[in-house]
């Protein structure tokens, strides 16, 4: 059984639990945490309760410890209880999204989607890689190496930028370019898989994914909330974004020593391009990127997007409708912290979209004719919307506890 720290879900702190045996999940409140957590075969019933008083205020008296003793065996997170009994089985509301998923049959490989997993054993492969780089995962020097890689890509940005206009002429170039770049980016699933290792999480698949036309690298951490501590999940989330920023200064670097001509400039200059702008988007707080990932850790907070738009809808009714009492009254259950928190993400996660929407269309529409007049726009808006729409159905579609 594994416990999750404390995460809010809502107005509620929570901890999730994970029953390793049977693959599910619970989320439960701050009392049967501190119980779980002191079931240990070393207390008596009476300095439980002890305990329980001391630390968090209130009395638990007999008949409240037994309730939560029988919570417990139904989700069957004790030893002894009856596995067999239809009902100790936990009800559907105390099993997570990803659980239900879980138990589901998982979705056929068709011609416009599916999923190839590569390694045979991901988590023997994710180890032996984490020995590897364990010297230089060290906190210290990781963000010399990044401040080093970031400093040299900028020392370069404008001669390599220069180049980049004349390299998309190369049609050698932008091949070999897409190829690194694609390439780059497993090399950041990876990196997820590898650090998570190295945090104590365990990587349950490295694959590919296809999504007609495109194929897509992908790592599956297992049990990422449980990672123990905040700054150990959060470097699980950075590790990618971290590899595209090395990766633009390892282009640099052979920039600044003189492969300035030829293919091999173009190549260098669109595959620094390519991932400035991938470190640069990865970092980007929407979901799924990983920067929501590591905001949400940062706060501590359990489907971000979900919680901010519930609590936006209740603050707005608390605000318009004035004699709503029972929108004020829900309102006042969120600490103030948390409010600011989901108000502000409600906020700012409709103007990010907008605003790099329309970056998106004006660059591409720079690449297109102006002869094509109104039309020059047409294709980059369909793009765009097309992007924005298929990662709504990714955030409605993924688990935040995977």
């Amino acid at each position: 059984m594994k416990i999750s720290d404390a995460n809010w879900h809502g107005a509620n702190a929570v901890h999730l639990v994970r029953d390793t045996v049977a693959g599910r999940t619970f989320e439960v409140g701050t009392k049967e945490h501190f119980v779980m957590t002191r079931l240990d075969g070393t207390r008596s019933a009476t300095q439980l309760q002890a305990e329980y008083a001391e630390h968090l205020g209130r009395r638990l008296d007999d008949r409240g410890l037994w309730q939560l003793l029988g919570q417990l065996g139904k989700r069957r997170l004790l030893e002894g209880f009856d596995n067999d009994d239809p009902s100790s089985a936990p009800a559907s509301h105390h099993t997570s999204e990803s659980d239900r998923r879980s138990d589901a049959t998982e979705p056929r490989n068709t011609l416009l989607r599916a999923e190839i997993r590569l390694a045979a054993d991901p988590e023997k492969l994710s180890a032996r890689l984490a020995a590897v780089v364990k010297p230089s995962a060290h906190s210290a020097v990781a963000v010399l190496l990044l401040f080093a890689a970031g400093a040299t890509a900028t020392v370069a940005s404008g001669g390599l930028a220069d180049r980049v206009v004349q390299a998309w002429m190369s049609p050698v170039a932008m091949v070999v370019a897409v190829l690194l770049l694609w390439l780059s980016t497993a090399v950041h699933e990876l990196a997820h898989g590898v650090v998570a290792t190295l945090q104590g999480g365990r990587v349950a698949a490295y694959g590919i994914r296809w999504r007609l036309p495109v194929l897509i690298p992908f790592c599956r951490v297992e049990d990422y909330l449980f990672i123990p501590g905040r700054r150990g999940r959060i470097a699980a989330a950075l590790a990618g974004p971290a590899v595209h920023l090395v990766a633009a200064g390892a282009c640099a670097a052979l920039w600044l020593a003189g492969l300035r001509t030829g293919t091999v400039a173009d190549i260098l200059a669109l595959v620094w391009a390519g991932n400035v702008m991938l470190t640069v988007a990865n970092l980007v707080p929407l979901a799924p990127l990983d920067g929501y990932v590591v905001l949400s850790h940062a706060t501590g907070v359990l489907r971000l997007t979900t919680q901010s738009q519930q609590y936006a809808g209740v603050h707005l009714r608390a605000v318009v409708r004035r004699s709503d009492d029972e929108a004020r009254t829900t309102r006042e259950r969120y600490p103030a912290r948390l409010r600011r928190i989901y108000l502000g993400y409600a906020l700012l996660a409709p103007l990010l979209v907008l605003a790099l929407a329309t970056g998106a269309v004006f660059i591409a529409a720079a690449f297109i004719p102006q002869s094509a007049g109104p039309w020059r726009y047409a294709g980059p808006i369909a793009a765009v919307l097309l992007v924005i729409t298929g990662m709504a159905t990714t955030q409605r579609n993924r688990t935040e506890t995977s």
